[in-house]
């Protein structure tokens, strides 16, 4: 489903769909102020630190209001139906995964593109997009197409369960003929524990997509019992969800978080996990007007 089609119907909801994983409704938490985040930019075709674009993205405040939603039929789609989905490559090596958000807009994990254990930033960074039938259209490079990743100055290359482990890419490429998933976030609620909850992401040029639950919810991570593979940091966490607007019902494929961490032997948490998709993190994809290209 591509984001140009559900403008116009969705512009009578709220300007940023906010997501419950329970039936009826809720109350979720609402918290006051305007806040901000700074960023840095990485230049991909000259594979240098723009240390004079730094910005600073002032926040909206969270306003968690009541949303209905309801359980929709299972999906019969082919796994490759959803082409928003795209693959990482450095230098032809097999990287991460990432996800179409808008017409130049790719989101994924800032460590997919800045190593953890150095902070510098990877090289030669290739992302191949997919037809329906799983074949790759074509591939952007730095060369063609890719012009800068953004993500927050807080992010270090190196904190495990980092809530700043989110980035994103801007490319000169019109991405408008592929799916853009909406953004939304999981309302603090009881009831979202064991909701279901899916993870797609690529494991070499494979795509993998799973279901599993939600296992906890936390201010800036969520955690999921759903099966993960190395390669898939990036990937969208999503729920499935129906829309009615009048008369009219709109089928969504709705992300809630952004897969950063799967579970070690070492770790605190039995569950993989990722950065939660707060109003922060989708203002930052969605309202950053340091990261668009002039149509």
């Amino acid at each position: 489903m591509k984001r140009n089609l559900l403008k116009a119907s969705l512009a009578m909801m709220t300007a940023v769909a906010m997501m419950v994983i329970a039936s009826g409704s809720m109350q979720g938490n609402s918290e006051g102020g305007t806040r901000s985040r700074n960023y840095v930019v990485y230049d991909h075709n000259n594979e240098e630190l723009l240390t004079d674009a730094g910005y600073t993205l002032t926040l909206p405040e969270r306003d968690n209001s009541i949303s209905t939603y309801d359980v929709i039929p299972p999906d019969t789609r082919k796994e490759y139906e959803n082409s928003g989905i795209v693959h990482f490559s450095f230098n032809g090596v097999h990287g991460a995964t990432g996800f179409i958000v808008d017409d130049h807009t790719i989101a994924t994990a800032a460590h997919c593109l800045r190593r953890q254990e150095t902070g510098v930033y990877k090289q030669g960074l290739e992302i191949s997009l997919y037809g329906d039938d799983g074949n790759v259209l074509k591939t952007l490079s730095k060369s063609n197409c890719i012009i800068q990743s953004h993500m927050p100055s807080q992010y270090t290359g190196s904190v495990d369960y980092s809530p700043y482990d989110y980035a994103l890419i801007v490319v000169s490429e019109d991405l408008k003929d592929y799916e853009h998933f909406e953004l939304g976030d999981v309302l603090e609620a009881a009831d979202t524990t064991n909701a279901k909850v899916n993870v797609a992401g690529h494991v070499g040029d494979d795509l993998f997509i799973a279901t599993g639950a939600f296992k906890e919810i936390t201010d800036n991570r969520v955690f999921y019992d759903t099966d993960v593979d190395d390669g898939q940091s990036g990937s969208p966490v999503f729920v499935k969800t129906i829309y009615t607007v009048d008369t009219s019902i709109y089928y969504l494929t709705t992300v809630v978080a952004i897969h950063t961490r799967g579970i070690s032997k070492s770790d605190i948490s039995p569950y993989n996990n990722g950065v939660r998709m707060t109003s922060d993190v989708r203002a930052f994809y969605l309202n950053n007007p340091n990261a668009t290209i002039e149509e």
